[in-house]
Formats: structure tokens, C-alpha cells, sequence
């Protein structure tokens, strides 16, 4: 139940992101021209650089001067193989992509805004508007030169690839990972220290999760409260983003246990929760049917708002991770 229940708190915490705001951009862009492995599940290995092919060690040895590089990354899709290896040059990094020939397949460099050709410059600010811009870097793959970068916008993680003629290559955006840390709770801001112990009482908290999503923070903590659990989500200026709260199914309105009871059968309902936003306020209840996790969402009114259970929604996870696997293999 605890995967059910994380899954759970993913969902919520995606609304939660709606009203917080309303990576590293991947350094790894490497070149896999391979039109017939492109579908293939790419694998990566760390080697020591006087274990690769003798050809591959006097490239990356010529290329990378007097920097110093130990470890290699050897890729593998298909039939195919490639090494990868970085350094760095006066604090920026450099990647290499070398096939077994010793021929450079690509060659990735970080550089500042300011070194980019000023129309390269242009779309990039003018794309970006007020976001902070990570970093900047130029890829060489043969006589073929692009420019990429990345912000965060609103929460979403933003791709840019422009032309050496300022041209917009493409740009996309997705949502940003979260990223979920667990530190003492006096290290947090002071507003959501003072709110947590507020909202907390009598109850001990002395730790809490820091999640990150973008370039948006919220903190959550938890505790019990007479052996139910409760939950509340923080923005970085004590504000309450969210509180979830384990509940009897007796205590819900009446309307709304009705729905549950109808929509669950047979079933034994395991688990309800309460969940305030704002001012707005839903249900939700789990069981089991048939070896499968099955989540109700119900408004105050008792409308069921949502109904999932875990085999579409790992389905629908899976179609998503296959989609992202194979759209990086395209751009390695």
C-alpha cells in the first residue's frame, strides 16, 4: 500500500505545483545516427580509457591536451558502439563522442551566452523572456554546428536548440522531475518551520522532505494525530499549499460515503482521506478488486471526480517512460 499510497501523493502533489506557481538541462547530447538500432534500449558501461581500442585512446588522449581523463564511457545499442568521454576546460565542461575507429562522432561544449554568434544570442534571450538560463552549449556533429540551452518555466523544464543563423531548431517543454530530499525540520525556511509546528501542536516533528520540481520548492511533513495520519505541504513562505488527512469512512459526509460505498461493491474500502487546497475539498478512498489498486476521487457533493486504477495508470506510466526512452535515443 505504500507504492499505491506514493503514487498517490505524486498525483497530489502535481495539482499542489498549479498553485505554488500559479537540472540540470541534460549536458549528455552525444550522436547515435543509427536509423535501424534507434529502438533499441541504449547501455552504458564505465571503462578505464587505456581499455578502450587503441584508436579510441589516441583520439580522446589528442583531443582532450593536458586535461586529464581516466574513465570513458562505452555505449552500446544494438550493434552498435560508441565511447563518450568529458573533461574540463577552464571550468566548462567538454564531451566527446568517439566511434571504435577513433573518428569523432560529436563533440559538446559548454560555453557562455556572450560566446554565441550575437543572432544565436538574440533568439535565445528572446525565447528565454525573464528565465534564468542554465547553460549553453555547442554541439559539433561533422560540418553540422547547433546551439542548445535550457530554463525552467512555470515548472517545466524548457529545451532550446537554435541554428548558427539564430533559426529555432526546436524547442520543447516537459514537466521537471521532483526531486524529494529529507532534512531536520530547523533547516528549513523559518516561515515553514513556525507553520509546521503551528499546524503540528503537541506533535513531534523533527523531520520533513524537501520536494523540488523546476525551479518551485515545497516542503512536506507528517505526523499522527489519534493513530490517523496527517500531511501538509508548504511553500518556502509558510503558506499551506495542501493538508491530507486519514479519516473514518463514517466521518465523511453522507453523500459522499454513499458514492464511495457504491463504487467499491463488495470491496473493503482500506484507506479514505480528506485533502484541503485552498478552498476546495475532496474525498478519496482505496481498495483492492480483483488483485488490482483501485483510487476514488469525490467531491463534497459526492460526484466521483476520478476513478483510476493501478493497471492504467502503470500502463499509461509505461507508454510515457517509452515515449521519453525513445526520444532520447533519437537525440543520442
Amino acid at each position: 500500500m505504500l507504492d499505491d499510497k506514493e503514487r498517490r501523493l505524486t498525483m497530489r502533489r502535481t495539482l499542489c505545483w498549479l498553485l505554488v506557481a500559479l537540472l540540470s538541462i541534460g549536458l549528455l547530447y552525444g550522436t547515435f545516427a543509427w536509423a535501424d538500432e534507434g529502438k533499441k534500449e541504449a547501455k552504458k558501461e564505465k571503462i578505464a580509457l587505456d581499455k578502450a581500442p587503441k584508436l579510441v585512446q589516441e583520439t580522446i588522449l589528442k583531443e582532450a591536451g593536458e586535461n586529464e581523463v581516466k574513465e570513458i564511457v562505452k555505449i552500446t545499442r544494438g550493434d552498435k558502439t560508441v565511447y563518450e568521454a568529458e573533461w574540463k576546460e577552464k571550468g566548462k565542461s567538454v564531451e566527446i563522442v568517439v566511434s571504435p575507429d577513433g573518428k569523432i562522432v560529436s563533440v559538446t561544449k559548454q560555453i557562455a551566452i556572450d560566446d554565441v554568434p550575437k543572432a544565436v544570442k538574440e533568439t535565445i534571450l528572446k525565447e528565454a523572456g525573464s528565465n534564468t538560463i542554465k547553460d549553453v552549449e555547442v554541439i559539433t556533429k561533422g560540418d553540422k554546428t547547433t546551439y542548445k540551452t535550457g530554463w525552467v518555466d512555470n515548472g517545466k523544464k524548457v529545451d532550446l536548440r537554435v541554428a548558427p543563423d539564430g533559426k529555432v531548431i526546436s524547442k520543447k517543454s516537459e514537466e521537471a522531475k521532483e526531486k524529494k530530499k529529507t532534512i531536520a525540520l530547523d533547516k528549513a525556511p523559518k516561515p515553514v518551520q513556525e507553520t509546521v509546528l503551528k499546524e503540528a501542536g503537541k506533535n513531534e516533528v523533527k523531520e520533513i522532505v524537501k520536494i523540488t520540481k523546476g525551479d518551485k520548492t515545497v516542503y512536506e511533513a507528517e505526523w499522527k494525530e489519534k493513530d490517523k495520519s496527517v500531511e501538509i505541504l508548504v511553500s518556502p513562505d509558510g503558506k499551506i499549499v495542501s493538508v491530507t488527512k486519514q479519516t473514518a469512512i463514517d466521518d465523511v459526509p453522507k453523500v459522499v460515503k454513499e458514492t464511495m460505498l457504491k463504487e467499491a461493491g463488495g470491496n473493503t474500502i482500506e484507506d479514505v482521506e480528506v485533502i484541503t487546497e485552498g478552498d476546495k475539498t475532496t474525498y478519496e478512498a482505496e481498495w483492492t478488486d480483483n488483485g488490482k489498486e483501485v483510487d476514488l476521487k469525490v467531491a463534497p457533493d459526492g460526484k466521483v471526480i476520478t476513478k483510476n486504477t493501478g493497471e492504467s495508470e502503470e500502463k499509461e506510466k509505461g507508454n510515457k517512460e517509452e515515449k521519453e526512452n525513445e526520444k532520447e535515443e533519437k537525440e543520442h
